[in-house]
C-alpha cells in the first residue's frame, strides 16, 4: 500500500485520523489510555510548536485538529506523537492487562529490526485533510465532537469526555487545554 503524502503548509490546519491497530476498542476498555494520549499530546504540543485546535478520542480511533508552525513538518509530529504515546499505552498495559496488550502482538517476520516494537499500538497510516478555509475547520470541529451522537455512545455531545466540545462550550479544561478557535 502506498502512503498517502502529507502536504505541510504553515498556515494549513491539518484534520487527522489515526485507528488503533485492527480496530480494537483501546480506548473504551481502558480510558486510562485516553488519558496517556492527551497528555503526550500536551507535552509535544509544547515540545513541537503547534497549535492544537480539537480533538475527539473514539472508542478504537481518534480525530485531531493541528496546526504546525514553520518549524516541524505534521509527519514529524505524528510520528513522535504515536511513537512515545504507543510506548506509555504499552508501559500501562503491561501492568493491567497482559491479555489485552498480547492482541497487539506483531507476527515474528513483521519485526524488521531487533530494536523495533513487537506490539503495534496504531495503525502505521493516518488520514490527514489540509484545511484552507474557516467554513471546513467549523465543519471539521462539528463532525468530531458529534461523532459520539452518532455512534450511539452518548445522546448529547456534552455527555462525551474525551472531545474538545468540553473546552469550547463549557470552558472545561481538565483533560487538555486547546487552543480555541473562537
Amino acid at each position: 500500500m502506498s502512503r498517502k503524502r502529507k502536504y505541510n503548509f504553515e498556515s494549513h490546519v491539518h484534520y487527522l485520523t489515526g485507528v488503533v491497530n485492527k480496530r480494537m476498542k483501546l480506548f473504551q476498555k481502558h480510558p486510562k489510555c485516553c488519558q496517556i494520549f492527551l497528555e503526550n499530546l500536551d507535552f509535544y504540543r509544547n515540545r513541537l510548536d503547534f497549535k492544537f485546535l480539537g480533538y475527539v478520542i473514539m472508542p478504537e480511533h481518534y480525530h485531531l485538529l493541528i496546526m504546525p508552525s514553520s518549524k516541524v513538518e505534521i509527519s514529524k509530529i505524528l510520528m513522535v506523537l504515536k511513537g512515545y504515546t504507543a510506548k506509555k499505552i504499552i508501559e500501562f498495559l503491561r501492568r493491567e492487562d497482559k491479555e489485552f496488550l498480547n492482541k497487539f502482538k506483531l507476527p515474528m517476520n513483521k519485526i524488521k529490526r531487533k530494536r523495533d516494537s513487537r506490539y503495534r499500538v496504531f495503525e502505521p497510516d493516518d488520514y490527514d485533510f489540509n484545511i484552507v478555509t474557516q467554513d471546513k475547520l467549523i465543519e471539521k470541529l462539528n463532525y468530531m465532537h458529534n461523532n459520539p451522537v452518532r455512534r450511539g455512545l452518548v445522546e448529547k455531545p456534552s455527555e462525551y469526555f474525551y472531545s474538545s466540545w468540553r473546552n469550547y462550550e463549557l470552558n472545561d479544561n481538565s483533560f487538555i487545554e486547546i487552543d480555541k478557535l473562537f
